[in-house]
């Protein structure tokens, strides 16, 4: 048996709940329309460019990004864990009610990534 390092083994443990969180957002949008279905088999199959398989890899292979928002008339910089859908449409990531970037983002819409 092969052992992993740790950085292998968390990186491993992260791209699993990466990919579970992002099925679990499609389900959960599934069932809350009132279908059965899961989104991700609705979505129609296309040919990926060359630019959006770029974009996925270098996604892929980044765990963090910097999130910028605005808050009081100042920026507000954080990092934050991130996972972006396999149509690349959407970006997600989880943070709780009660922190200065949720705050921002209610207060202004407008905000940054940087990957």
């Amino acid at each position: 048996m092969e052992l992993k390092s740790k950085h292998e083994y968390n990186r491993d443990a992260y791209t699993d709940a990466k990919t579970d969180f992002i099925k679990g957002i499609c389900r959960l949008g599934a069932t809350e329309t009132g279908k059965t279905k899961n989104r991700m088999e609705k979505i129609k199959v296309k040919k990926m460019t060359k630019l959006e398989k770029l974009i996925k890899e270098i996604i892929g292979s980044q765990y963090f990004a910097v999130l910028n928002t605005l808050g009081e008339g100042l920026p507000y910089s954080n990092l934050v864990s991130f996972a972006v859908t396999d149509d690349l449409r959407s970006l997600v990531f989880v943070t709780e009610r009660n922190t200065r970037k949720f705050r921002n983002m209610q207060e202004n819409i407008n905000v940054s990534l940087l990957v």
